[in-house]
């Protein structure tokens, strides 16, 4: 009974976080997503959010909460920031796109893709159309192209500011030192994944949030056809047709069955690539600069890069609901953390005590919620989470075997190696 109350109290809580930003009011709002455009801003952010249509209250919460604050930010900027922002889906027809026409006259803040069934197919069709779409506004061209998913949150105000400080503070890489960006080179920002040696060893931006130049946003508008329909320089085929991928058999054929699968991308010219390969290997034969920072991260305990929230957090990914956006915006990042491990223990009922791996970099490895002196380690990539150990033995011979003999921490030689480290 105890703990049922305790697992009450702390859903309360969740559903609490955020009320300090007039959590009230944001949740109903009817005001859509900026669109400024202003000749003489030093940056002009066009941000595309590749959106799912059925996920109407993803692109509620991305209105209601880092939109605004958007819109905010171009106000307090004394014409230096220009920001607009837009949800992208398939303007084909399929079923619910009359739901989707509704809410783009609402609140125009979509586009629309003229023609396109919206899918896991359709990815990167969606990602070229953006780039085509921002690269050709007639008013004032970005400085910088955003892509993202309707399910992150991003803190755009501390994006901006980089932006236009024209320095970037990455963390996480091989070097944290700051990066310096003249207003004309080109570079891409982002979390980068690197394939093995027998998938061409291309390091590519993970497609949750890949910030790019003008210059780099020129040329992947370009691959795709000029201003023209989008992909058809690039022979993108969702096998939809009935001389697509189905109809020619072969690889094409059993690539067509993956996409049927779930995974998102798109086949280009019969190969099936996800969203964010494709996206490296087309920016790899471009000379450019690199950023790799860890600020642009998974929630914590979702996914391959979960990491903890904190004020250097800029970009979230796997956010799944109004509740968490809200309280993201609201800075809430410690109740956040401490809600996930809490929520990834009950699912995994892991309690602390070792266990089995889990293919997501967590499960066994995780320690108890809200333990004082709790932390977390980043062993290749990979989060864990540790708590101090039971027994007052700090220093002592017996620390080290405690610590093993208590957690999964992977290997004993691993675990002796934290040890030690942390003794």
């Amino acid at each position: 009974e105890e703990e049922e109350e305790e697992e009450e109290e702390e859903e309360e809580e969740l559903r609490g976080l955020g009320e300090d930003k007039s959590a009230g009011s944001l949740s109903n709002t009817t005001i859509g997503c900026p669109r400024s455009e202003s000749p003489g801003a030093k940056v002009t952010l066009h941000v595309s959010v590749i959106a799912t249509p059925a996920r109407r209250e993803l692109r509620d919460a991305t209105r209601s909460t880092w939109c605004m604050s958007a819109a905010q930010a171009v106000a307090e900027s004394s014409g230096q920031l220009a920001i607009t922002i837009e949800f992208v889906v398939g303007g084909g027809s399929y079923d619910g796109v009359d739901q989707l026409q509704e809410e783009a006259a609402q609140y125009g803040d979509m586009y629309l893709v003229p023609g396109l069934a919206d899918g896991v197919q359709s990815v990167i069709a969606k990602v070229v159309a953006s780039a085509v779409r921002a690269h050709a506004s007639p008013a004032a061209p970005p400085t910088h192209w955003l892509r993202t998913d309707d399910d992150t949150w991003v803190n755009i105000e501390g994006l901006a500011q980089e932006l236009l400080k024209g320095v970037i503070e990455p963390r996480g890489g091989d070097s944290d030192a700051a990066v310096a960006l003249g207003p004309t080179d080109p570079f891409v920002w982002s979390l980068f994944c690197k394939l093995g040696p027998n998938q061409w060893g291309v390091s590519f931006p993970t497609g949750f949030a890949t910030v790019i130049s003008a210059f780099l946003l020129r040329v992947v508008a370009e691959a795709a056809g000029g201003m023209g329909s989008p992909g058809n320089a690039m022979r993108l085929d969702t096998g939809e047709s009935e001389g697509g991928a189905e109809a020619r058999g072969g690889e094409a054929a059993e690539a067509n069955v993956q996409r049927k699968q779930g995974a998102a991308g798109g086949l280009v010219k019969d190969v099936w690539l996800e969203d964010d390969l494709w996206f490296g290997l087309l920016l790899h034969t471009i000379k450019h600069q690199q950023v790799h920072d860890r600020r642009f991260h998974d929630y914590p305990t979702r996914h391959l890069n979960p990491s903890p929230l904190s004020n250097h957090s800029l970009v979230v990914h796997r956010v799944q609901n109004l509740s968490e956006m809200m309280a993201l915006e609201a800075r809430q990042f410690a109740k956040l953390n401490h809600a996930a491990i809490t929520e990834h223990a009950r699912a995994s009922g892991a309690s602390g005590s070792g266990g089995g791996g889990d293919d997501e970099g967590m499960g066994s490895q995780l320690g108890t919620a809200g333990v004082p002196g709790a932390i977390s380690i980043q062993i290749d990539d990979r989060v864990v989470w540790v708590d101090p150990p039971a027994a007052d033995v700090h220093g002592s011979d017996s620390a080290r075997s405690l610590w093993c003999a208590g957690y999964g921490l992977f290997d004993s030689a691993n675990c002796e190696l934290l040890a030690s480290v942390f003794e």
